[in-house]
């Protein structure tokens, strides 16, 4: 009898162990519906997800929680609050002419309008830098000049010199009463401590976290939401934008990346306040701070244009900011419209090449009706799942006419594209399916011509620093190669 009682507890009690993960897995299956209506993965990421959810018990649906984009509604929201409040501060201009162009080009820059949402700032220069420690020389110059306040926003800020030297400018604006906030990404600047900061703090400046606000331990562990812009904005009247961020490895001071190329865009008038808008926003949305002030947005008129080499006048400018608040995918819309609308070249500079299979075939379609396509990318000292991934893409593309070139040396960072000599698009957004559908991210628009042919020409001397890659025998590379270019491929939604 007892023998029969010992035998009934112990079924009980691991019936209740083997409950408990049934359970919880018939939870994870309850994420299916959420896939299924979710608006921002494709078909294709769906059936992923549902076959990850269903046939991996638990570990599918914690996936899923973690990588999924999060809580982009409640940004969504901040962001049009913060538009109200701005809007009924603010006057926006007329939109600017940008001039005569094709008319192909003219319909990308309306279509870039409707997606931006706000009209053109004409009156504004601009000037690259295409060596990242000399960008950083200018910004620190810029952070020790200002006078009102200093808006930055970083994707990374590293706690090594590099950072200690901005955090230190930093230090010395806010002891001279010049406002100073600092927003960096949870993700990018891992590693960053408030101690690090603590410099900054103590004499007044405001430094914040961006990362999904948290409603318990899922929101907390959300690897998607990421902030990859890079935006400063001096005293409302400068601002500066790109693909450098804050960290040694952008002045050439790691031997595993160096010598990194990148390039940062200063420019002062109505687009830096611009800028500001952007960075308010997501200010708004972290710190819960409206910044009402409109000297931060209109600085420019209080102060006389810049003087020095290098600087390009009465550039018209459209400010374009993207993320996974947005369903209409703009910074991948622009850049498909533009590749369409290209007649004679196009120039394609990227710190990751992982197009989505629009901006793969718009690339392919160009350049089979002639249009000169050229990219380049990567670098031995960039992420190499990123760079087989690449490759996994390169035989389509040479096949229909495309020159591919990767660095050799160092990393190859910027994000640039270039159509015709007229269109230009300068600022933090790569051609993969990470920048273009689950960071948030921003960039200059121009229809400049002197504007967009400097940043062709600068890809044209990049030119010195890649190697081209040969059609004739891509297809015989190591079969060992090939399977690890396939491999990588497979995570292209994530990277």
């Amino acid at each position: 009898m007892e023998s029969v009682e010992a035998l009934a507890h112990w079924m009980a009690d691991h019936l209740t162990w083997a409950t408990i993960p049934l359970g919880l897995w018939a939870l994870s299956l309850g994420l299916i519906p959420v896939v299924l209506l979710s608006r921002s993965s494709q078909p294709s990421g769906k059936v992923a997800w549902v076959l990850s959810i269903a046939g991996l018990p638990l570990l599918g649906g914690l996936l899923y929680l973690v990588f999924s984009a999060g809580r982009e509604r409640k940004y969504a929201a901040a962001k049009r609050k913060a538009d109200d409040e701005l809007k009924d501060l603010l006057s926006d201009p007329d939109e600017e002419d940008p001039g005569d162009a094709p008319a192909g080009l003219r319909q990308v820059w309306d279509l870039s309008g409707v997606l931006a949402g706000h009209p053109a700032a004409g009156g504004n220069a601009v000037r690259t830098y295409a060596d990242a420690a000399a960008g950083i020389d200018r910004l620190v110059e810029a952070i020790d000049a200002a006078e009102r306040s200093v808006s930055m926003e970083f994707y990374t800020f590293r706690s090594d010199d590099t950072g200690a030297r901005v955090r230190d400018a930093l230090t010395r604006a806010a002891k001279r009463g010049v406002e100073v906030r600092l927003l960096y990404d949870r993700f990018g600047s891992l590693g960053l401590t408030k101690r690090f900061l603590r410099p900054l703090t103590d004499a007044g400046g405001q430094a914040e976290t961006f990362a999904p606000r948290a409603n318990g331990l899922v929101d907390r562990l959300r690897l998607n939401m990421r902030n990859h812009r890079k935006i400063v904005v001096i005293d409302g009247a400068f601002g500066f934008t790109g693909g450098v961020n804050v960290g040694d490895e952008y002045m050439s001071r790691d031997p595993g990346t160096a010598p990194w190329r990148d390039t940062l865009v200063e420019v002062y008038g109505p687009a830096a306040g611009r800028l500001q808008r952007v960075f308010a926003q997501d200010w708004l949305y972290i710190a819960r701070e409206a910044l009402t002030e409109p000297r931060l947005y209109h600085g420019f008129e209080d102060f006389p244009e810049p003087e020095g080499d290098g600087w390009l006048r009465d550039v018209v400018l459209r400010v374009l900011d993207d993320g996974p608040d947005r369903r209409d995918r703009a910074h991948e819309s622009i850049y498909s419209a533009a590749i369409h609308a290209a007649r004679e070249s196009i120039e394609l500079s990227t710190g990751y090449f992982v197009p989505t299979e629009p901006i793969d075939r718009a690339l392919q379609c160009a350049a089979r009706r002639g249009v000169k396509v050229r990219i380049m990318h990567g670098g031995p000292g960039s992420p190499w799942a990123t760079r087989w991934a690449a490759r996994w893409q390169y035989a389509d593309l040479m096949d229909s006419g495309a020159e591919i070139y990767e660095a050799v040396a160092g990393v190859f960072h910027p994000k640039l594209l270039t159509v015709d000599d007229r269109f230009g698009l300068i600022g933090s957004t790569n051609c993969d399916t990470r920048s273009f559908r689950l960071n948030f991210e921003i960039s200059l628009i121009t229809l400049d011509a002197p504007f967009a042919r400097s940043l062709a020409e600068q890809f044209d001397r990049d030119l010195s620093a890649a190697t081209r890659i040969a059609v004739e025998g891509w297809s015989e590379r190591p079969l060992a190669q090939r399977l690890g270019e396939a491999a990588a491929s497979l995570f292209n939604p994530v990277l």
